[in-house]
């Protein structure tokens, strides 16, 4: 049965630490860093891990295995993790319970997801396929979601247009039908099925609060 054989002290970090190193990257995994490609890690644990390094450290070796571009440009890297989600009362009690078992908080790989732009998810949900679905969105370059730099002062005034590659207007899409806005993030959502291609780009314009009469335009990529 996989992982019920070996150590009971999980290092996911450190495990694909090695799984990079240069070592191994000459060898068994030789081809597995593509140049034209981004790099992204997901863990899915129902344990902490206990890797002997800082989190911080750990990131600074993924982001040098894209060189230059893995420090100054974010979409290249990231980690997403798929562990007990919630803090629990008591360090000893598990984050989640699920009828396929518990999971305990998985700290250090949630500071890695949250530092890298990952996605985080709760492994005790019963069903993994939106999971599933969100993390090949997300590690495809496609994104459910796009937070505005200010606020609306009124979001009827909000308008919200699909453009190709070409810079060609697609077409204005229609609030509560090609997508949503959320008051409290300040974002606009897509449902799965809503997503836009990935050559083509989201443009927001709107007058901002407080009841300003110069409007924004924001494209979001």
């Amino acid at each position: 049965k996989v992982c019920a054989t070996g150590s009971g002290f999980e290092r996911g970090l450190a495990a694909a630490e090695a799984a990079l190193s240069a070592e191994l990257l000459a060898d068994d995994n030789a081809g597995f860093i593509r140049d034209d490609a981004a790099l992204s890690i997901v863990f899915v644990s129902d344990e902490d891990d206990l890797s002997s390094k800082p989190v911080n450290q750990y990131l600074e070796f993924f982001k040098g295995i894209k060189g230059d571009q893995g420090y100054r440009d974010p979409s290249v890297f990231s980690l997403s993790a798929v562990v007990g989600k919630e803090p629990p009362a008591r360090d000893d009690l598990p984050a989640c319970e699920s009828d396929n078992g518990e999971g305990f908080y998985g700290r250090r790989y949630l500071e890695a997801a949250n530092l890298t732009g990952g996605l985080t998810e709760s492994i005790c949900e019963d069903d993994f396929a939106p999971i599933i679905s969100r993390l090949g969105l997300t590690l495809s370059g496609l994104a459910l979601e796009f937070q505005l730099s200010r606020y609306p002062r009124d979001v009827g005034e909000l308008t919200v247009e699909l453009y190709s590659d070409e810079d060609e207007l697609v077409r204005e899409l229609v609030r509560d039908v090609d997508y949503t806005y959320d008051p409290q993030r300040n974002s606009i959502l897509f449902a799965e099925e809503q997503v836009p291609p990935s050559q083509w780009y989201v443009v927001a314009r709107y007058y901002p609060q407080p009841n300003n009469t110069r409007p924004v335009e924001e494209t979001l990529e």
